[in-house]
């Protein structure tokens, strides 16, 4: 059997500590019931796709240990739907609807009729998080970079084609280097996050935050012993801890943000900006 590796651990880990420093920073948004976009649209109101109805936006939060900053409203979780503004809770009859976090949807074992107007409160991260070898990323080379006549600015549709701000997560070059006291060994291992963005100032604000993490430690989760956080439908797992939790539950090693370096912030095609950090981990490996 084929067990998660040591760069999967890392990226693992980089993912889930980025997701809960953007939390804490508030890079989300709220989705109540009767609110509206600027072009007078309910964003609540879901819309069909057979059993599932979908929302406008993929990456809802399912984090329980955020702490955003004082007077921010935190995330919400999603509790349930509105069909025909009567809540029902999840996995609750007639519907039995259940939220599929990662693509932004509520499933339905027995789904509302097409005339049925079903509606959900939610929040969703402002800035996606992934790694190279994702679809996102996928779906940001080929649509957005390689295709620069595709019109990003205005794309909300739902599952995963809502893409920007993103962050991609690409590791790139190891080293090994073996301590003389204690023994053990120390991993140098140098990763690089590309910042995507239709809008410069959210390029900038996503690598502000990315950079105030340079000397911190990171308490690394290890995620061949953790409990699954999202169970086959997209939920919570009936096991999902928070990642703090995992932290301390199931610690791996410290993972050391011993440098890091913006080196590039451009525009790169008529709709896209974007930032280069390059870090360097350490990680000590007994």
């Amino acid at each position: 059997m084929i067990a998660i590796s040591l760069t999967s651990n890392i990226k693992y880990n980089l993912k889930q500590y980025f997701e809960k420093k953007f939390l804490d920073k508030a890079l989300y948004t709220n989705i109540h019931k009767n609110d509206l976009f600027y072009s007078g649209n309910n964003p609540s109101v879901l819309h069909k796709n057979g059993n599932t109805f979908e929302s406008v936006a993929n990456e809802w939060v399912y984090e329980q240990d955020i702490s955003p900053p004082t007077g921010v409203e935190a995330p919400i979780n999603v509790s349930g739907v509105y069909v025909n503004n009567t809540f029902y809770a999840n996995d609750s009859s007639p519907y039995y609807p259940s939220p599929d976090y990662l693509h932004g949807r509520i499933v339905f074992r027995s789904p509302p009729s097409d005339s049925d107007t079903v509606q959900a409160e939610f929040s969703y991260k402002d800035c996606v998080i992934d790694y190279v070898d994702s679809d996102i990323n996928n779906i940001l080379q080929t649509q957005y970079i390689g295709n620069p006549d595709y019109d990003s600015n205005n794309v909300y549709p739902s599952g995963l084609e809502r893409i920007l701000p993103a962050m991609i997560i690409e590791p790139t070059i190891r080293s090994r280097v073996g301590r003389q006291i204690g023994g053990g060994d120390v991993i140098d291992e140098r990763v690089t996050f590309f910042i995507y963005s239709a809008l410069s100032y959210e390029k900038d604000a996503v690598a502000d935050i990315v950079y105030d993490a340079v000397r911190e430690v990171i308490a690394g989760v290890d995620y061949k012993q953790a409990p699954e956080i999202l169970n086959y439908k997209g939920d919570r797992s009936s096991s999902y801890e928070t990642y703090t939790q995992m932290q301390s539950n199931y610690f791996w090693t410290n993972i050391y943000i011993d440098d890091m370096k913006i080196v590039e912030r451009t525009k790169i095609n008529k709709f896209i900006y974007m930032a280069r950090i390059d870090i360097l981990l350490k990680i000590y490996i007994d």
